[in-house]
C-alpha cells in the first residue's frame, strides 16, 4: 500500500480547481491512500473556507477511488480555544542562574477538562461537513521544544499534580510541585522522584486528550474508522517528553490504530523495530514477525535522568538497534510490563510474553522502576533467566524507595550479566557467545 501526503495551503482555498488537480496527481502517482492536513499561514481549522476546502479534496479524492485521512490536530484550532476560554493558556517556565522564568503560551493547555470538550467540538463540526473518511490522524501531540530548559505549567496542571499525588496514585507523600520546581532543572537527591512524577502527570494530560479525540472518532464515524497518530523517534529526549508521548507503547495502543513513525536516517535502525514492536503488540492488528531478543525500552529511565543523561540513553537505544541488526540479530523493543505481564520463564531462561518466545533480555539503563516492574525483573534475574543490563544501575523506584541494597544482593551468574556502562557492542558479542551455543539463529 502506498500512502501520499497532500497539504492544503492558502492558496487553494480560493481554486477548487486546484485542490481536485491536486487530488488527481496523488492518483496518477499510484498511490491507493491520501493523507490530507492544512498548512495554511492565515486561518485555522475550523475556518469555514478550511472546512469547504477540506470537503472538495475528500469529493474529489473519493471520487478517484482514495481512502482518504484527514488530519484532524486540535493544536491547529487553538485560537478558537483561547477566544472561548482565555484564561486557559499553559506557561512554559524556564530555570537559568537560580531564578525561574515564567511567559504564557499562545496554545490550548493539555490539563484543562475544556480542552476535552473543545476536541469533541472540532471533530462533530468536521463529521457534519465530512461524515465519510477513512481514517483522521494527527502529528505527534504536546508542545514542539527539544530546550531541556522548558517546562510547561498551568493552574489546572498544579490541581492535577496534587489530586493525584493526594489520592495515591504514585503512592507518595503528598508535596507541592511549585516548592519542588528547582528539582525539574537541578540534579538534586529528590530530583529523581519529581522528574517522574512531572512526566507522569504531563503524559497523562496529553493522553487524556488523544484517547477523548479517538474514541469519540469512533462515536461519530463508527468503529471502523482509522486513527493514526505519528510519532517521531528520531526527536531529542527532551522534545520527546515535553511532547508527553515518550511511553510509545501506551499511546499506539489505547490512542491510535495506527502508529507512523518518522526519524532522522541515522535512527532507521531504530525506527523499523520500534515499528515491528508496536505493530506486534498492538491489540486490533499484532503482527507475527519473530524475534529472538527482547530489548527493554523504559520511558521513566528518560524522565528520571537529567536532559544530557536522557539524550545519550536516547542514542543508546538507537545505537543498539543499529549492532544488533548489522549482527543479523532479530530483536523487538518492548516496554517494561511485558516482562511483568510474561506468562513464564522457558527452560532456557528466555522470556514467554503474551506473543512471542525471547531467548534473551536485554535491558539498557535499567534506572527506575515501578514496584510490580522491579519485581518481577528481579524474580526473571533469580529464576535464571537469561538477561543483560547495562548502563546506570537501579537507583530507586518511582515512589522514591532506595533500590541499591537490593541490587547489590543480586550475584551476577552465568545467565545475566551487569555491565556498568554505556555498551550496545559487548551487548551483541554476549548474545553471540552466550546465545548463539543454545540454538539461537541469526
Amino acid at each position: 500500500m502506498r500512502l501520499s501526503l497532500l497539504s492544503l495551503t492558502d492558496a487553494h482555498l480560493a481554486d477548487p480547481a486546484a485542490v481536485a488537480e491536486s487530488v488527481r496527481g496523488v492518483k496518477e502517482r499510484g498511490n491507493s491512500e491520501v493523507f490530507l492536513r492544512w498548512d495554511g499561514d492565515t486561518r485555522h481549522l475550523l475556518d469555514e473556507a478550511v472546512v469547504t476546502a477540506f470537503q472538495s479534496a475528500v469529493n474529489a479524492a473519493q471520487g478517484q477511488g482514495l481512502n482518504v485521512w484527514l488530519c484532524l490536530d486540535p493544536r491547529q484550532a487553538a485560537d478558537v480555544f483561547l477566544q472561548q476560554h482565555p484564561r486557559k493558556q499553559p506557561t512554559a517556565v524556564t530555570y537559568a542562574n537560580g531564578r525561574f522564568h515564567h511567559r504564557a503560551l499562545w496554545a490550548f493547555d493539555y490539563a484543562a477538562l475544556e480542552v476535552n470538550a473543545f476536541v469533541k467540538q472540532l471533530l462533530a463540526h468536521y463529521h457534519r461537513a465530512v461524515p465519510r473518511l477513512h481514517g483522521i490522524w494527527c502529528e505527534s501531540p504536546g508542545y514542539p521544544t527539544d530546550d531541556p530548559t522548558v517546562l510547561f505549567v498551568s493552574d489546572d496542571f498544579y490541581r492535577e499534580f496534587a489530586d493525584r499525588v493526594v489520592t495515591g496514585v504514585f503512592s507518595r507523600p503528598t508535596y507541592d510541585l511549585r516548592e519542588k520546581l528547582p528539582c525539574l532543572f537541578e540534579d538534586t537527591p529528590e530530583a529523581t522522584r519529581v522528574r517522574c512524577d512531572y512526566f507522569s502527570v504531563w503524559a497523562d494530560m496529553v493522553f487524556r486528550v488523544q484517547s477523548t479525540w479517538r474514541t469519540e472518532a469512533a462515536r461519530l464515524w463508527g468503529n471502523a474508522i482509522e486513527v493514526g497518530l505519528v510519532l517521531d523517534c528520531g526527536e531529542s529526549a527532551a522534545q520527546q517528553l515535553r511532547r508527553g508521548t515518550a511511553d510509545y507503547f501506551r499511546f499506539a495502543r489505547d490512542t491510535a490504530t495506527q502508529v507512523f513513525l518518522k526519524g532522522e536516517a541515522s535512527d532507521a535502525a531504530l525506527r523499523s523495530a520500534l515499528d515491528r514492536s508496536l505493530k506486534k503488540y498492538h491489540p486490533t492488528a499484532p503482527v507475527t514477525s519473530k524475534a529472538h531478543v527482547a530489548v527493554i525500552y523504559n520511558w521513566l529511565t528518560l524522565a528520571a535522568l537529567p536532559s544530557p543523561q536522557a539524550e545519550a540513553y536516547r542514542c543508546s537505544l538507537a545505537t543498539l538497534a543499529q549492532v544488533l541488526s548489522q549482527r543479523g540479530v532479530a530483536f523487538d523493543i518492548i516496554p517494561p510490563e511485558v516482562l511483568t505481564r510474561a506468562t513464564d520463564v522457558t527452560e532456557n531462561g528466555g522470556l514467554q510474553s503474551q506473543v512471542e518466545t525471547y531467548d534473551a533480555v536485554i535491558y539498557p539503563y535499567p534506572l527506575v522502576h515501578t514496584k510490580p516492574d522491579w519485581e518481577t525483573l528481579k524474580f526473571f534475574i533469580e529464576s535464571n533467566g537469561r538477561t543483560l543490563l547495562y548502563g546506570p544501575a537501579p537507583r530507586q523506584l518511582v515512589n522514591g524507595a532506595s533500590l541499591r541494597e537490593e541490587w547489590e544482593r543480586l550475584v551476577p551468574t552465568q545467565n545475566w550479566h551487569y555491565v556498568p556502562h554505556d555498551a550496545p557492542q559487548e551487548v551483541a558479542d554476549w548474545l553471540v557467545s552466550k546465545v548463539l551455543g543454545s540454538g539461537f539463529e541469526v
